[in-house]
C-alpha cells in the first residue's frame, strides 16, 4: 500500500543508492529461487558474472538474528566449491 506523503513536511526521504533489477548468473544443476532483498551485487557486475548464494535460510539472511548451523556452514563450503568448478 502506498501513501502520498507529498504534503507531509515532517517526512524527509533521501535515496542513497538504487539499482535496476539485476539478472544474476544461474548455474546449471543448482536449485534456485527468487527472493526480495537488497544487495551489493549490482556494484560487482563490472568484475564478471555474479552468482548469489549462501548457506542457511533466506529468512535469517542479514537479519538481527542471522544464523546458520555448523552443518549448513559445512554444506555451504561444499556448494561454493561445486559452483566454482561449474562456472
Amino acid at each position: 500500500m502506498r501513501r502520498d506523503i507529498s504534503g507531509d513536511e515532517d517526512i524527509n526521504v533521501e535515496i542513497l543508492s538504487s539499482s535496476e533489477p539485476l539478472s544474476l548468473t544461474r548455474v546449471p544443476g543448482f536449485e534456485h529461487t527468487i527472493v526480495s532483498f537488497g544487495s551489493d551485487a549490482p556494484f560487482l557486475t563490472g568484475m564478471g558474472r555474479v552468482v548469489m548464494c549462501g548457506p542457511g535460510s533466506i529468512r535469517y539472511a542479514h537479519a538481527e538474528d542471522e544464523q546458520i548451523s555448523i552443518e549448513e556452514f559445512m554444506d555451504g563450503i561444499e556448494v561454493y566449491c561445486k559452483i566454482v568448478s561449474a562456472i
